[in-house]
């Protein structure tokens, strides 16, 4: 490519950015561990939604060291509701590295934060070219998008020839002098101009660089992969009563949801009804017996890859023997309680149809 296209792509965006970019808290930022969380963040997570989060979590963890202090069932209560737990249970365990291991400042080399717990190739690009001007492209979903469009990339984004081929086309325009900017300001074309499904070509200030826009093939990138179907679970769920408490559970740390709180339940198995299952897993993970009462509800999730159905009983406590080895695993609280847990979305659901229920309860029976 010539020169001067190059040097005219580039002009014309940043111009565009400087025009048109929002204001959001973490733009301009000169805390490397605020530019950090921000981004982890903003993975899979829409600006809109993680505002509000953002700045929670930095007036309970305004440092690195205070989060690095931190107890991980504060930090999973504080994310509560935002998704992708792991995220948090990574950040987590990487600030208490780079205390550890680098006084908690940002490490000279970009191998050493790459290497941290959830960071990978795209958060360490982004937190290195905004704060230290490094001239590295940070290339996230709206990045892809832009350029898969501007070259026409046939190769689909999500394999590994097809990053190859986006990383190959951003170098093409790469301002290396203003890295930082030129990351932001492709980032934010492909959010509020080459969005998804209604790109605004006509006001876009890289139109004449399109190939895409030129051919009216905005619609067909970027390609993907094709998706395996979305498997859907059949769950029971138990609302477990004893006087004026109920049963939660603790999910395992280290997997799906991990450390997170939720209603006892599992799969129901092909030929078992919903209320034989729900006690099943009853007896099967906590020694306890119990009676269904009345069904509350039903919900349905969606997660990254499956989706659940779930169907919830009431059930009244006649025994508890708990198998488990660990007692901090589950918990008797009250109702007003349940906000001081990091409960997840799905269980949340199920938090507010209680509510529901026992407003409707006598008067002597609301002890929650």
């Amino acid at each position: 490519m010539a020169g001067n296209q190059a040097t005219q792509f580039r002009r014309n965006l940043l111009n565009w950015y400087e025009q048109n970019h929002r204001k959001l808290p973490w733009r301009g930022e000169r805390d490397f561990y605020k530019i950090w969380v921000s981004e982890v963040m903003l993975q899979q997570t829409q600006v809109a939604k993680v505002i509000d989060y953002y700045h929670r979590f930095l007036h309970q963890f305004p440092t690195i060291e205070k989060l690095a202090r931190a107890d991980t069932e504060k930090i999973l209560r504080v994310w509560q509701g935002l998704g992708y737990y792991a995220r948090a249970r990574n950040l987590h365990k990487a600030v208490q590295i780079l205390v550890k291991n680098f006084g908690g400042e940002l490490p000279e080399k970009i191998e050493d934060f790459q290497k941290l717990p959830g960071v990978g190739s795209y958060i360490s690009a982004a937190v290195y070219s905004f704060f230290k001007n490094s001239p590295i492209p940070a290339i996230d979903g709206n990045a892809k998008r832009v350029f898969s469009r501007l070259f026409e990339i046939d190769t689909p984004v999500d394999s590994a020839a097809g990053e190859k081929a986006i990383y190959d086309a951003v170098i093409t325009y790469f301002d290396r002098t203003q890295p930082g900017k030129f990351n932001q300001a492709i980032m934010e074309l492909g959010a509020l101009i080459c969005k998804p499904q209604q790109p605004e070509c006509r006001i876009c200030p890289l139109s004449d660089f399109c190939h895409a826009y030129v051919n009216s093939s905005q619609k067909t990138f970027p390609r993907k992969k094709a998706k395996n179907k979305v498997e859907t679970h059949r769950i029971a769920i138990a609302v477990v009563l004893d006087n004026s408490k109920f049963l939660l559970a603790r999910r395992n740390p280290f997997g799906l949801l991990g450390g997170l709180w939720e209603f006892p339940g599992g799969k129901i198995n092909l030929h078992e009804n919903a209320e034989t299952a729900c006690l099943r897993h009853l007896q099967e993970k906590f020694g306890l017996s119990a009676t269904i009462s009345g069904r509350l509800g039903a919900i349905k999730h969606t997660y990254s890859h499956f989706k659940i159905e779930g169907e919830i009983f009431l059930c009244q406590l006649n025994s508890f023997k708990p198998t488990l080895h660990d007692h901090d695993n589950f918990a008797w609280i009250f109702l007003k309680e349940s906000d001081q847990l990091p409960i997840h979305a799905a269980h949340l659901k199920i938090i507010d149809m209680l509510k529901s229920h026992l407003q409707n309860q006598p008067s002597e029976q609301k002890t929650w």
